[in-house]
């Protein structure tokens, strides 16, 4: 009777596949103009409502390649996707645990445990395209509607044709030992109750293999074709490949309440879910002698991490009846050590094709830098945190209770913002020698090139745990057997949380700035939240089994903002966002009933806009997710004392998700092609992005205990 022992083996085994159908602009913001004899609407403020769309940019006469196709001036390139993707994932967890009462008042306890984890994934994608005259965009409405000019034009395969393709392929393994062993004595003095501490250790090692998203062209008109000439050819849908492309219907897209293209030309499904295995059959349309080929794992795809934790720790309770009051609380300390390695691989820009860059004289330049190889990225951390912490209850009478906390906590940061892969570049600047005066028309001689900057994109193993010191007060009413009344005041500070931004980095002797996750400095977190809790049993019959409970919260965070580097996205970032993910405003409300062998709720949830990411890399600005609420709801029926059936109802309302982005700092130079107004000006205004709907989702669930 003094000692338990337990062994628990679970495993899971999960898989999931997709398939994903898409059509998107395929030119730059830049080259957007109104179609000939028409223009666009804004609002108030200058923001884009309607207008017919086409693209000013240059592309070759296509009517020796595709005679549909529209020339240059008049066309705008409309790009659709098949995308098919697979996870499979298999975790097995082996664990024992050990307790013993040595006597009355001291007991021990013990775990040791195995955690071993495979997931092996997919992500293939083929890009079809085509260029109808113009594209018909109205935002006044609640969804954006888009329509194509000529009106039959994307019902044609023949103005299809096969543009690229991409593949993704991931393996990966991981290993985790964790072990921990704990006392408890039970002092029994009075005021002291209970002394606890305890040991920890994991040890979890990481080994992650990604090709990325291996992106080649199957046909365009920049590559040249076989024979070095140029401008390439295209290879239509119509006479390449014809057996595996099909049309993709949108008319069901957002429920059909968007209105959309009909449908558009695409590859099949079973074309693009074996994408690797009908590489050949793809082949056939590489019409220019090269392009798209499945990727393979390569020096640089293949990331090793490792990570052990050592901590103690020690907690005592306390606790004293005073007349009719009563407090309690414990205070306890945490120590951990934590010990890291990250060993990836670093991938040189490929400057080889620069013979005269030698930046200013050095004739190992490239050699040192622009080699274009993987080069090994090794790193080593260790770090040590001191962690207290403080908890009180006072309780005047058994109605009303107050409650104040501080500690001090640590949040690491994720494996793969650790990984030690990066991928580099630079912008090189040309000088030219001075035009030939005899021949206007020859073209430009560079005379010299120069690396401008020096930067590029991957993970951050030098990232620190995010950490703060908290304080939370709290007062709690239970005015009746099942119903209460709270308010909580809390306030943190925060250093080294994690947010985008650019950090600078020493690689092979030099300092290159890295898009990655990063620390930011100092940000601070307070609010208050009031809640309510009941169930009215004073009803007669079964209206006893009715409830409600509510919450608000608000939150005030500042320090969202990254260190703004010298370039790059970071430098657009406006000072003054609040912290990732937090919302200023959020509420609460569950409608409960549970009487007898019936449980049900509805629960609305909503909250007010929040922050994703400082910046989303493509130049846009910060990424909010606007206001958004949700109706959920569930019933439960208990059939005896081993099974309970249910039905569960999500996003009853079929809410909208909308993404926002802005502000955007212009970080431009005045000089003579510069606007006054973009310089060092700040756009405050938030822009409507995407649009998404989940859906109404319904689950039938059997619960079956034994």
């Amino acid at each position: 009777d003094r000692a338990n022992l337990w062994l628990n083996v679970l495993q899971s085994d999960y898989r999931m596949n997709w398939i994903e159908h898409s059509a998107w602009l395929e030119d730059s913001a830049y080259s957007i103009v109104p179609a000939a004899g028409t223009s666009f609407t804004f609002d108030d403020h200058g923001v884009f409502l309607s207008g017919e769309l086409t693209s000013n940019s240059w592309i070759p006469d296509w009517t020796d390649y595709l005679g549909q196709l529209q020339t240059s001036g008049a066309r705008m390139p409309t790009g659709s996707t098949a995308r098919a993707a697979e996870q499979h994932q298999k975790t097995t967890d082996y664990s024992l645990n050990v307790e013993f009462d040595a006597t009355e008042r001291l007991a021990l306890s013990g775990d040791v445990q195995f955690v071993k984890a495979e997931a092996n994934n997919f992500d293939y994608t083929l890009n079809s395209q085509v260029n109808p005259s113009s594209l018909s965009v109205d935002l006044t409405g609640n969804l954006p509607s888009v329509s194509a000019n000529p009106g039959d034009y994307l019902s044609q395969r023949a103005n299809f044709f096969w543009a690229a393709g991409m593949d993704d392929t991931q393996a990966n393994e991981a290993e985790q030992i964790a072990a921990r062993l704990n006392l408890s004595f039970a002092i029994d003095s009075g005021f002291l109750q209970t002394f606890k501490a305890g040991v920890r250790f994991t040890d979890r090692e990481a080994t992650n293999r990604d090709t990325g998203y291996n992106w080649q062209p199957i046909s365009q008109w920049w590559q040249g074709d076989a024979q070095g000439n140029w401008p390439g050819h295209l290879a239509s849908m119509d006479s390449y490949v014809t057996d595996h492309s099909t049309q993709f219907d949108f008319s069901d897209f957002f429920r059909g309440r968007a209105n959309l293209p009909g449908a558009l030309w695409v590859a099949s499904d079973a074309l693009v879910k074996d994408l690797q295995g009908n590489a050949a059959l793809v082949q056939q349309a590489l019409v220019n002698g090269s392009g798209w080929a499945p990727d393979f794992f390569r020096d640089g795809d293949t990331n090793v991490q490792n990570e052990k934790t050592y901590a103690a720790f020690a907690l005592l309770r306390f606790g004293k009846e005073f007349a009719s009051s009563t407090l309690d609380g414990n205070v306890g300390v945490r120590v951990v050590r934590t010990d890291y390695t990250a060993s990836g691989s670093a991938r040189q820009p490929d400057w080889t094709t620069h013979p005269l860059l030698n930046n200013n004289g050095d004739p190992d330049f490239v050699a040192r830098w622009g080699t274009g190889a993987w080069l090994p990225n090794h790193f080593e951390d260790s770090y040590q945190d001191v962690l207290p912490s403080l908890n009180l209850r006072w309780k005047p009478n058994d109605k009303v209770q107050f409650r104040f906390a501080a500690s001090q906590a640590i949040a690491r940061p994720s494996l793969d913002q650790l990984t030690a892969n990066l991928s580099l570049g630079g912008d090189i600047q040309t000088t030219y020698l001075p035009p030939d005066p005899n021949d206007p028309n020859a073209p430009q001689v560079p005379a010299a090139e120069v690396v401008t900057s020096f930067n590029g994109s991957g993970g951050n193993p030098l990232l620190r745990p995010m950490q703060a010191t908290q304080f939370d007060a709290a007062a709690e009413w239970y005015f009746a057997p099942q119903g209460s009344l709270y308010t909580t005041l809390f306030y943190k500070d925060i250093e080294d949380y994690l947010l985008r931004g650019t950090q600078v980095q020493n690689l092979f002797g030099r300092d290159w700035e890295i898009d990655t996750t990063v620390n930011g400095d100092k940000g601070t977190v307070r609010g208050f939240e009031v809640g309510y809790s009941q169930f009215y049993d004073e009803l007669p019959g079964w209206l006893r089994g009715l409830g409600l409970q509510a919450n608000f919260t608000y939150v005030d965070s500042k320090g969202g903002s990254p260190t703004a580097g010298p370039s790059g996205d970071a430098a657009t970032v406006p000072p003054g966002l609040p912290l990732e993910g937090l919302s200023k405003k959020s509420y609460n409300v569950v409608g409960l009933y549970q009487r007898g062998p019936v449980e049900a709720r509805v629960a609305y949830n909503w909250r007010q806009r929040w922050l994703l990411t400082t910046h989303d890399g493509d130049g846009k600005g910060s990424v909010w997710n606007d206001d958004y609420g949700q109706l959920d709801a569930s019933v439960f029926v208990r059939l005896n004392d081993h099974v309970q059936i249910g039905l569960e109802g999500n996003n009853l309302a079929n809410s909208t998700q909308k993404l926002l982005v802005g502000p955007y700092r212009y970080t431009l130079a005045a000089d003579s092609n510069t606007p006054e107004y973009n310089v060092n000006y700040t756009d405050w205004r938030l822009y409507q992005n995407a649009w998404f709907t989940f859906d109404r989702r319904f689950a039938l669930t059997a619960r079956v205990t034994f």
